[in-house]
């Protein structure tokens, strides 16, 4: 009985071990006949990671205005007035796309900081261009008046009140800008023709009371483009820069008195012209160009001397000039171009820029009243 017990155990033994001998056999001669598989990689401990390269920053204000401050806006018009050692800003909306009517609003900007101004009588117009006369000490203020056919209007501001003036002559013009030249004593504007009519400039001269249609051998090339202008008392003229595209760059184009004639070609980087702005450096003989805006993470700033462009300060601080928001001046107490404006949109008007030559600090206003050599 024991040896019949025997039997199946030893069959099932032996099947157990049929069972783990064969498998390695079959994968024995399959490693004979093709080789050894090959051997896996050990995997890097580390991955190297590329960061990508951070976008520049413009600085952040060190120094705030405090109240009163004006409300946020843009399409303002700002001009420094030397006769009263202030900034004088006139209008401007909430926003350059905002369908409400612009602010009649008078303020002006000195070493306590901004102050609301309440004169007899204010402008009518929007989206303003001032800049001051060479001959009377005058803010001469441009805009267009808010009615059908769109005149240019002008108007006057003598520290305490404005005074209206004619409006242009010729209607149907958008105002490309403005600017002095003190050498010769000219106030200069520039227009264009509008309403879908064939592109076109016509300069004008500042007479005292009323503008002159003047005819200059050459034409400012306006079409497709809209150049900013600013007053070049070191050289004698006025400079207006044209914008780039992204084929291209800009170029430069100077007022001697009488005619216009390009200075530079392919100069200064594309731009775009609703946030460039430009003035004259009094210590340097500079034209300063500003550009970014307020939806930029950093401006640029470069310097006209001659006929050469150079970037002189390419993380500067953003500032909201978009469609006029904040605007380069010359500070002729102090001897440097200033401007008043902080990042978004709109321009919220609560710090002042100077500009040192190769970069921008954030001041108190009570520098404006200490002149610097």
């Amino acid at each position: 009985m024991m040896e019949a017990m025997g039997q199946p155990r030893r069959r099932m033994w032996g099947l157990l071990l049929l069972i783990v001998v064969a498998p390695a056999a079959f994968y024995g001669l399959q490693a004979g006949f093709h080789g050894n598989p090959p051997r896996a990689l050990p995997l890097a401990t580390t991955v190297p990671i590329t960061t990508p390269t951070a976008e520049p920053r413009g600085p952040t204000p060190a120094v705030t205005l405090a109240p009163p401050i004006p409300t946020p806006r843009e399409l303002d018009a700002m001009a420094f007035d030397a006769v009263d050692n202030d900034v004088v800003m006139y209008g401007g909306t909430g926003s350059a796309n905002a369908s409400s009517g612009s602010s009649r609003e008078t303020w002006t900007f000195d070493a306590t900081g901004w102050h609301l101004r309440h004169p007899v009588a204010s402008p009518d117009v929007n989206a303003g261009w001032m800049t001051e006369d060479p001959v009377t000490g005058n803010i001469v203020l441009v805009g267009v008046v808010p009615t059908t056919g769109q005149p240019i209007g002008t108007w006057t501001w003598d520290g305490a009140t404005w005074t209206k003036h004619g409006d242009l002559p010729i209607s149907a013009q958008s105002i490309v800008g403005m600017a002095a030249l003190p050498a010769l004593r000219q106030l200069v504007l520039v227009t264009a023709l509008s309403s879908g009519q064939s592109p076109a400039d016509n300069t004008w001269t500042w007479e005292g009371s009323s503008w002159r249609l003047d005819a200059p051998v050459m034409a400012l090339p306006v079409e497709g483009s809209t150049p900013i202008l600013a007053s070049d008392p070191a050289d004698r003229r006025v400079v207006a820069v044209f914008t780039g595209d992204a084929n291209s760059r800009s170029e430069t184009w100077a007022w001697n008195g009488s005619t216009w004639s390009q200075l530079a070609a392919n100069e200064v980087a594309p731009f775009d012209p609703v946030t460039a702005t430009m003035a004259a450096d009094p210590r340097t003989g500079d034209v300063v160009i500003y550009y970014g805006g307020g939806d930029a993470r950093a401006g640029s700033t470069w310097t006209l001397r001659g006929a050469t462009w150079r970037e002189v300060d390419a993380v500067s601080p953003v500032v909201d000039t978009d469609f006029g928001g904040s605007w380069l001046l010359t500070d002729s107490s102090i001897n440097r171009v200033i401007t008043i404006g902080n990042a978004g949109r709109p321009d919220t008007l609560n710090v002042l820029w100077v500009f040192t030559g190769t970069t921008w600090t954030a001041e108190r206003p009570s520098i404006l009243g200490v002149p610097t050599a």
